[in-house]
């Protein structure tokens, strides 16, 4: 099925139910954001690991985000959550390091 296929489904779809396009776009978010948080938290992962370069990082955010039809307005406050969650796994690392009060694991889990 075509994209321009799929367009015009959501479309006959959004007026049989009468939906506003805030209203529609909003449905189209909740349902899809799972799928793109995955695509982009392993692609986020891989720049991290240097397994893929940014460019290709980026790109395949793009292509997702165009396959679940996510308009630029929603990109912003989900790309932010996902930076923000990405940054908080080493620092919960070197939280749970700290706990325990071994002051050279939590030194390491702060370099690494």
């Amino acid at each position: 099925m075509s994209a321009h296929h799929v367009q015009i489904q959501l479309s006959n779809l959004q007026e049989v139910l009468s939906l506003a396009d805030e209203e529609a776009e909003y449905e189209l978010t909740a349902e899809t954001t799972y799928y793109w948080r995955t695509t982009t938290l392993s692609a986020i992962d891989d720049a991290i690991a240097r397994s893929k370069s940014p460019d290709k990082v980026w790109s395949i955010i793009k292509t997702r985000q165009k396959e679940l039809y996510l308009q630029e307005l929603s990109m912003k406050g989900l790309m932010t959550s996902l930076v923000m969650q990405s940054l908080g796994r080493p620092l919960e690392k070197t939280n749970s390091f700290a706990r325990v009060s071994n002051a050279a694991a939590t030194y390491d889990g702060l370099i690494d």
